[in-house]
């Protein structure tokens, strides 16, 4: 499942945004040291929590 669609099927938000995508990408990378500046109200916790939940719902750990 792509980020696109996780944040339309499980979180309720039809286009993320681009900070919510980079910050996926660089998690499904193997990369987990990253710092997430961004206004408040903009969705960190969701760039943040969203590819995690993603392995949760694949079922791949």
């Amino acid at each position: 499942m792509n980020v696109n669609e996780f944040y339309r099927n499980y979180l309720d938000i039809p286009t993320p945004y681009v900070h919510q995508v980079k910050t996926w990408e660089i998690i499904e990378k193997g990369r987990h040291l990253l710092l997430l500046k961004a206004p408040t109200g903009s969705g960190k916790t969701e760039a943040a929590i969203a590819p995690f939940l993603a392995q949760f719902v694949e079922d791949r750990f």
